[in-house]
């Protein structure tokens, strides 16, 4: 997705909810300068919700995180506050 994409997502969700939430997300290969110019353009915009979504190692023999899934242990809320 390129900056300006982005901003136009970011435009038509302002204009679909009051006070939006964003998660961000990418694989290992993301450089983390590029995550932040991500968090620096949805903050430009005024959306003030907003978190990096991780993603735990998976173990040996267990299955791997689905990106979109809840992360959140039992009895844990599944976003921030």
């Amino acid at each position: 997705m390129t900056a300006p994409q982005l901003d136009d997502d970011l435009k038509q969700l302002l204009s679909t909810y009051n006070d939006p939430r964003v998660f961000i997300n990418g694989d290992t290969k993301v450089e983390f300068g590029k995550a932040i110019t991500v968090l620096d353009q949805v903050r430009s915009l005024g959306i003030t919700k907003v978190a990096i979504e991780t993603q735990p190692q998976a173990q040996p023999g267990q299955p791997k995180a689905q990106p979109g899934q809840p992360k959140a242990q039992p009895g844990q809320p599944a976003v921030a506050p």
